[in-house]
């Protein structure tokens, strides 16, 4: 019996340390992207001011570095979209080990990847995650800042301005398919003097939504950590 007794609480010992590295391994994937974030600002505005210069320099740098730059930018936000997916998906993942979310991992990110839609889903995926993690923390006696509307609200900012670059990709203003294409070109390719005009409002537009999404996982991510911390702590009592 005394056997069996031990081997029964060095299992739950064994669950338990596996289910905190869960825990801490999100919460460095969460720092991760805030750094990911950070540093694609950075390139995105020192690559600008590069492509400005050259510009005024030399044409011949200026052709090569645009596109070379451009594509840059687009694969750090990609890598940065894909951190903050994964992300998202474990934190609601390691929640739901304490209780039901209104929003399972796969569909909160496959939702809040829809323009538009996506961003009035966060709103809600968000506030349901700070909600469990404030009864978790509230249960075990830590006190979790206050949930702020206005920061869950942030989100639905840029979605006026996703909503008509939608209406200029599917056409549904007459004609207006040639610009959009135009616009999308120019991303990459200087095709006209102009062109450099659309490239600078999409970065200055990422690097709103970059610093909109920071913003909002700071509190996710810091109460995170508190329940990581708790469950070292207390590997036994807190057991899911």
């Amino acid at each position: 019996m005394i056997c069996e007794e031990t081997e029964s609480v060095n299992d739950e010992i064994q669950s338990q340390e596996f289910f905190d590295k869960g825990i801490q391994e999100n919460v460095l994937r969460g720092e991760k992207l805030i750094g990911k974030a950070k540093k694609t600002i950075q390139t995105i505005v020192l690559a600008d001011l590069f492509i400005f210069v050259t510009g005024i320099l030399t044409l011949d740098l200026f052709f090569v570095a645009y596109p070379l730059l451009s594509l840059l930018i687009f694969f750090m936000l990609f890598s940065t979209i894909s951190i903050y997916c994964k992300w998202l998906y474990h934190i609601l993942n390691n929640i739901r080990k304490f209780s039901e979310t209104r929003f399972s991992p796969r569909d909160a990110v496959v939702g809040s990847l829809f323009p538009g839609i996506g961003q009035f889903m966060t709103f809600f995926i968000f506030k349901d995650i700070l909600t469990h993690q404030k009864e978790v923390l509230d249960a075990h006696g830590i006190n979790s800042a206050p949930i702020s509307t206005f920061t869950l609200l942030t989100p639905l900012i840029p979605v006026p301005i996703l909503f008509l670059f939608l209406l200029l990709l599917l056409g549904i203003i007459q004609n207006i398919s040639f610009w959009a294409v135009l616009i999308l070109a120019g991303f990459f390719f200087p095709i006209i003097p102009y062109a450099l005009i659309f490239k600078v409002a999409f970065d200055i537009f990422a690097i709103i939504i970059l610093l909109i999404y920071m913003n909002l996982v700071q509190q996710p991510l810091s109460n995170e950590k508190s329940i990581a911390q708790l469950n070292i702590d207390n590997p036994l009592q807190n057991n899911p």
